[in-house]
C-alpha cells in the first residue's frame, strides 16, 4: 500500500476547508476532511488515476471530490497531496508551479 502526504499548502488547505464547513455543521466538516483522507489513501495506491495535470507542474495529477479538486504528484512510495481547492477556484492562481 503506498503512503500519502500532504504538503504545508495542503495542510492549510484541509483547515480552511473545515473551518468554513463547520461553521454550518461541524460533523459535516469532519466527513469531509475523512473523504479527503480516503482520497489520498486511494491515490496512494493507484497514482496514475488521476487526471494528469502536466500544465501545472511534472507530473501533477488531480482526482476529484465533490466540488474540490485533489491536486497530488507521484513518489517513490505512494503520493505528495500538493492543494486541495474548490472547482470554482482560479487553479492556476492559486497552484503553486515548479
Amino acid at each position: 500500500m503506498g503512503k500519502f502526504e500532504f504538503s504545508a499548502l495542503a495542510r492549510e488547505d484541509i483547515w480552511s476547508l473545515w473551518s468554513y464547513i463547520a461553521q454550518d455543521d461541524p460533523a459535516a466538516a469532519d466527513g469531509q476532511v475523512a473523504k479527503i483522507y480516503a482520497v489520498a489513501e486511494s491515490c496512494a495506491r493507484y497514482p496514475a488515476m488521476g487526471r494528469l495535470r502536466t500544465k501545472l507542474g511534472a507530473q501533477v495529477r488531480s482526482f476529484p471530490l465533490g466540488r474540490y479538486l485533489i491536486f497530488y504528484r507521484p513518489q517513490a512510495d505512494g503520493i505528495l497531496v500538493i492543494r486541495i481547492l474548490h472547482a470554482a477556484q482560479d487553479i492556476d492562481a492559486e497552484f503553486p508551479h515548479d
